[in-house]
């Protein structure tokens, strides 16, 4: 726990294989957890002997250009955001008593937001807080997104950061790094996380969702609460529980309370990285400082386009499923569709839609989840926002 209450839940460094059950849908993952930077077990054996594969999110990639997603050295784990991203000093929530804090950096554009109105050039972006019980942080597009959680250890930053800590928007390596370590024998073993389908939009102007809750089913339909009058309650009408009641916990990726929350409807989650060959317009308009350099790095990954322009998803899909490690090619059956483990979405990126969105929506019912993946131009929303990874540098 940060200063400022914001939670981070530590994955460690690991290998992995998947086994594939046509018949079910979906498959199994056996994880080995390995020691320190190595890609050796407890044994002092190195597992890729073994047929296992090490995880792209804990390797240096350098070399092969960050292909997969990797980081700038081999590294024994990274911090993941326990909920998704949240306005921080609203009534009613568990920021209430949390300082709103504004950084360094603009909106670039005329809108309306929780804290009220945007003006272009003018309204300074607010630091999130990551805590279970707050409003979903939205109507913010994905290079602002990508900016802020660049920002997360800038001077007078609420959390006590530092420079020794590099915080980033995640990468799709990283989500994967999370589901696949949810879907292990250290997880939930094969089941589905739960869906957080609480739905808020009308009880509060601007508002989404609200982080940490957990429907009474794993595929619950949406809970659309109308009014909400003193404090977020535990419970909505034995629909939707909070994070840390029997109920809530099994949104968790362990199924208890320590576990990451969110990656299963609430809002859905911009990742780091887009297709190469992105529509330009849309790309400079909703990402720039992502399209400054052309090239992966640490902080991104650019996806392969199809050799036709336009390309389709299905040649997008093909053209990208050498990568490894992000939930995507390795636990679905095609780009377009729901083929996806457990019958989530799986919409490839193209062009004109060149960002992923992950985990899905409030109301998306059965086809949100961790291994849910579509596509967007990279623009705001009510029921989008994002999370954060923090690496020791």
């Amino acid at each position: 726990m940060t200063l400022d209450g914001s939670m981070w839940v530590w994955i460690p460094r690991y290998a992995y294989k998947i086994n594939w059950d046509n018949q079910e849908k979906t498959g199994k993952i056996d994880v080995i957890f390995l020691e320190g930077n190595t890609n050796n077990n407890k044994d002092g054996k190195d597992v890729t002997s073994l047929g296992y594969t090490v995880h792209p999110a804990f390797k240096d990639g350098k070399e092969n250009g960050y292909c997969n997603g990797e980081w700038d050295k081999e590294i024994t784990g990274i911090w993941v955001s326990k909920f998704e991203a949240g306005y921080a000093g609203q009534k009613n929530t568990a920021s209430e008593n949390i300082n709103i804090t504004k950084t360094n950096l603009q909106y670039q554009r005329d809108a309306q937001n929780l804290l009220g109105k945007i003006e272009s050039g003018k309204t300074f972006i607010t630091y999130p807080v990551f805590m279970g019980k707050t409003y979903s942080y939205n109507n913010i597009e994905v290079g602002e997104m990508y900016d802020l959680s660049l920002s997360l250890n800038s001077e007078k930053n609420p959390y006590g950061f530092n420079n020794a800590v590099d915080s980033h928007l995640i990468k799709n390596s990283e989500w994967g790094a999370v589901a696949y370590l949810t879907h292990s024998q250290y997880g939930r073993n094969g089941t589905k996380v739960t869906i957080n389908n609480l739905d808020v939009e009308e009880a509060v102007y601007a508002a989404g969702t609200v982080t940490g809750y957990a429907g009474e089913t794993v595929n619950e339909t949406a809970n659309n609460v109308k009014k909400i009058d003193t404090k977020l309650k535990d419970t909505y009408d034995n629909k939707s529980y909070v994070w840390y009641t029997e109920k809530g916990k099994l949104a968790s990726t362990t199924g208890n309370m320590y576990g990451i929350y969110d990656m299963n409807g609430g809002s859905t989650e911009y990742t780091a990285g887009y297709i190469n060959g992105i529509d330009e317009n849309r790309g400079m308009m909703y990402a720039k400082s992502m399209l400054n350099n052309r090239k992966s790095n640490k902080y991104y990954t650019i996806y392969n386009k199809g050799t036709n322009t336009p390309s389709t998803i299905a040649e997008n899909y093909e053209a990208n499923k050498r990568i490894y490690g992000d939930a995507i090619a390795e636990t679905s059956k095609k780009g377009s569709g729901y083929t996806s483990w457990f019958g989530e979405t799986s919409i490839y990126i193209k062009e004109s839609a060149g960002f992923f969105l992950r985990g899905g929506e409030y109301n998306r019912v059965n086809y949100s989840g961790l291994f849910d993946f579509t596509n967007h131009s990279g623009h705001s929303s009510g029921s989008y926002s994002f999370r954060c990874v923090l690496i020791a540098r």
